[in-house]
């Protein structure tokens, strides 16, 4: 059997995970982001995009 290098199985896990990310629709998240309102904190027009998913555990974790 022929034995891999630890790179090369990190390039497998990271191409497969790319893959899987271009694979997503994202049509489906348009009309949540079609009405964002401008953001206040930051100068110009611009609207926050972003989304964002967090899971915490224990007490002691800073908020951010």
């Amino acid at each position: 059997m022929q034995k891999v290098s630890l790179y090369t199985e990190l390039e497998y896990a990271f191409l497969f995970t790319l893959r899987k990310v271009n694979s997503i629709n994202t049509a489906g998240f348009k009309p949540f982001f079609e009405d964002l309102p401008i953001d206040p904190y930051v100068k110009g027009e611009y609207r926050s995009r972003r989304l964002s998913r967090f899971k915490v555990s224990g007490v002691d974790t800073p908020r951010v």
